[in-house]
């Protein structure tokens, strides 16, 4: 998980030090392809530093870019004065970067990144969804629900959706909107959030709180 900082890096650096090994052992090649789930992946400039050492010049890496520094709600955005360096740096490498928005894709072109972006939306991979959820009963009438996933913290801007719940639900009467967590009780690192939340599903019955579900 992004956020245990602990626990990412020292899991990325083990990732790099499997393919530092394999460059060590000719398993990897010049001409080899690498996609890096995450553009913030510590350690990565071992790898860079080790092809430009030993001549390797057909590289190519990819890699996805969820927010980064350049996004004013990513929790990234106060660490810019340092990160961005490091991210530019990054970019001069890069065969491409996967965004989900022409918005990201912006962010970035305004930031100073020169890599190709592709805006290709999230990726989802149906057969694992249907492996885990199971198919769905076509034959079941479907209600009018929306379903809100994401967490509750300021990089998500949940005040933005509160706002976007508030219009909608106002607007189609047979709707309802659902925000959901696997956890006790809704929790957020952003004060007054988690009131904001209670109220609007007292205020609007049809924006519901949906506590302690199963993933």
């Amino acid at each position: 998980a992004v956020l245990d900082a602990v626990g990412r890096g020292v899991f990325a650096m083990s990732q790099i030090t499997r393919l530092l090994e394999a460059i060590r052992t000719d398993e990897f090649r010049d001409g080899d392809i690498v996609y890096i789930q995450d553009m913030w992946h510590p350690g990565v400039e071992a790898l860079f530093y080790a092809w430009d050492l030993y001549g390797y010049k057909d590289v190519k890496v990819y890699t996805r870019c969820w927010a980064q520094s350049v996004d004013e709600y990513d929790f990234t955005y106060p660490m810019r004065k340092w990160m961005r360096h490091y991210e530019l740096g990054f970019d001069k490498y890069l065969a491409g970067i996967f965004v989900a928005s022409t918005v990201h894709k912006e962010q970035l072109r305004e930031a100073g990144f020169m890599a190709p972006i592709h805006v290709l939306g999230l990726p989802v991979h149906s057969k694992s969804v249907h492996a885990t959820a199971g198919t769905s009963n076509t034959k079941q009438p479907r209600s009018n629900t929306i379903v809100y996933t994401s967490r509750f913290d300021k990089e998500k801007n949940p005040f933005f959706m509160m706002d976007v719940a508030r219009k909608f639900l106002k607007e189609n009467t047979s709707w309802e909107w659902h925000i959901t967590t696997s956890g006790k009780e809704i929790r957020s690192m952003m004060p007054g959030t988690v009131k904001a939340l209670r109220d609007l599903a007292k205020e609007e019955p049809r924006f519901k709180i949906c506590e302690g579900l199963t993933k």
